[in-house]
C-alpha cells in the first residue's frame, strides 16, 4: 500500500509503454522480507537440530553410575529434631528395614543426589600446605554410608570401599576419584596418602581411589571428587539409595513405607528411578528442542507462504513478458527455470545468512549442548530441508507460467 501510494503518475506510463520486462524492479522489498524469512527460519531449524542431537548424544553419555536398577529418595529426620547420634540410629533402622523388601539387591546412604553437585571444600594435602598450587583446593565432596559404591555401580578401582569400622572414633579416611589421585599423586598410588578438609583440623587418610564420574552435568570435564564415611559426620538429611533387580519404580512404594515404620513424621521427599533424575537434567536442552522446532517450522511455513505469494505476484505480472518469449520460441521447460531461478536465488541468499547467522547462534548455545556446536550433519540437514520445501513453494507459480498461453497473454497484454 505504501509502495502505490507514492507511484509517479508518469514514470508508470513510460514503463507501461517500455514494455512489462523494463518495469519490475530487480529486487523489492517484498524480496527483502522472504530472504530475511528463510534465513531466520533456517536459524531456529539449526539450531532446533542441535539441540535434538545434543539431547540424544546425551542419552549416549555413561555418567558411570547405575541408571536402570536404582531409585533415590531424600529424607530429613533432622526436621523433626533428631540429634546427630538419633539421626544415625534412624539410618541405621531405615536399612535394615528396606534390605528385607523382595527384589532390593542393595540400600545406602548418601549427602547428594546423583547430577546435583553436593557441596565443595577446600583441601589441604599433607606436606603441601605452603604449596600455593595444592593448598586449599577447591573438592566436590560427599558423605556416603558402607555400601553405596555396591549400590550405586560405582567401581572401587584401587583399596578398598568403606566398612563398618570407619565410625566416629575410629581412624578418618576417605576416597577419591581417580581423577583427583592422577591430578594430585601422579606416577604413584594415593592410598595411604593424607590431606585435610578446610573445616577440620585433622588429616584423613586415602583408603581407596573410585572411577570417576558425572557429578553435576552429563557433558562436564572430569572432576576431582572426595567421598567421607556417613558415620564419621554429622547428617540430619541424606538420601537413600536403594538397587533394585529390576525396574526400581516397584520398590519405592514399599521403600517409603519402610521408612514410615521407623518414623511415620520424617519427611520423604523427590522418591524417584536415577533414570527419572537423568532426564530432569537434560530439560533444557530437550525444551530448547522442542521451542526451536516448533518456532522454526512455523518461520519456515511463513517463509514458504510468502515465497510463494512473490513469485504468484511476480509471475502475474510478467504473464505479457512470458506470452512474448514463448511466441518467440522459448518452451515451457525455459520458462520454468526463468521463473524457478528467481525464487531459488532468493532462498540461496537466504539460506547463506541462515547459516551465518546460525553460527554465531551455535556459540551462543555452546554451553547448553553435548557434543560440538558446529555439528555438520544438523547445519547440511535442516538448509536441504529448508531447501526443498522452499523450491516447492517456488515450482507451483513457474508451473502456471510454463503453461501460459502465448495468443492469450499477448491479447491481454
Amino acid at each position: 500500500a505504501l509502495a502505490s501510494s507514492r507511484t509517479n503518475v508518469v514514470n508508470a506510463i513510460k514503463d507501461q509503454g517500455q514494455g512489462a520486462g523494463r518495469r519490475r524492479r530487480r529486487f523489492g522489498l517484498g524480496n527483502v522480507l522472504i530472504v530475511g524469512q528463510v534465513a531466520f527460519s533456517l536459524v531456529a531449524l539449526i539450531t532446533a537440530a542441535l539441540f535434538l542431537r545434543s539431547s540424544r548424544s546425551a542419552s549416549e553419555i555413561d555418567p558411570g553410575f547405575d541408571t536402570e536398577h536404582v531409585a533415590v529418595m531424600q529424607v530429613s529426620p533432622g526436621q523433626q529434631g533428631y540429634n546427630p547420634d538419633r539421626a544415625q540410629q534412624f539410618f541405621k533402622d531405615v536399612l535394615e528395614r528396606v534390605g528385607t523388601i523382595p527384589g532390593v539387591r542393595n540400600a545406602s546412604w548418601a549427602a547428594n543426589l546423583p547430577l546435583f553437585g553436593g557441596f565443595s571444600q577446600s583441601v589441604f594435602i599433607e606436606g603441601h600446605e605452603q604449596d600455593t598450587q595444592m593448598a586449599g583446593i577447591l573438592t566436590l565432596t560427599n558423605a556416603v554410608d558402607i555400601g553405596y559404591f555396591q549400590t550405586t555401580g560405582i567401581p572401587i578401582m584401587e583399596g578398598r570401599a568403606f566398612t563398618d569400622a570407619d565410625r566416629e572414633g575410629s581412624v578418618s579416611v576417605v576416597i577419591v576419584n581417580d581423577t583427583m589421585a592422577r591430578k594430585y599423586w601422579p606416577n604413584e598410588t594415593a592410598i595411604g596418602k593424607r590431606f585435610r578438609f578446610y573445616v577440620e583440623p585433622g588429616y584423613r587418610e586415602i583408603v581407596g581411589v573410585a572411577k570417576t564420574v558425572k557429578y553435576v552435568t552429563l557433558g562436564e570435564t572430569p572432576q576431582a571428587a572426595a567421598y567421607y564415611p556417613m558415620r564419621q559426620s554429622s547428617n540430619d538429611a541424606m538420601v537413600l539409595y536403594v538397587r533394585a533387580e529390576g525396574d526400581p519404580a516397584t520398590i519405592l512404594g514399599a521403600a517409603q513405607r519402610e521408612v514410615r515404620q521407623v518414623d511415620a513424621n520424617v519427611p520423604i521427599q523427590n522418591p524417584q528411578r536415577v533414570s527419572d533424575v537423568i532426564d530432569q537434567s537434560l530439560w533444557a536442552v530437550k525444551l530448547g528442542a522442542g521451542l526451536l522446532g516448533f518456532f522454526g517450522v512455523l518461520a519456515l511455513a511463513l517463509a514458504c507462504v510468502g515465497l510463494y505469494g512473490v513469485m504468484a505476484y511476480s509471475v502475474g505480472q510478467r504473464t505479457q513478458e512470458i506470452g512474448l518469449r514463448m511466441a518467440l520460441g522459448a518452451d515451457p521447460v525455459t520458462v520454468l527455470w526463468l521463473i524457478m531461478r528467481q525464487g531459488l536465488t532468493l532462498v540461496g541468499i537466504g539460506v547463506i545468512l541462515g547459516v551465518a547467522g546460525a553460527f554465531g547462534v551455535s556459540r551462543l548455545v555452546q554451553s547448553l549442548l553435548f557434543g560440538s556446536a558446529y555439528d555438520t550433519l544438523s547445519f547440511l540437514g535442516a538448509s536441504a530441508a529448508l531447501i526443498a520445501v522452499a523450491s516447492l513453494a517456488s515450482l507451483l507459480p513457474a508451473l502456471r507460467a510454463s503453461r501460459v498461453d502465448p495468443l492469450i497473454a499477448l491479447r491481454e497484454g
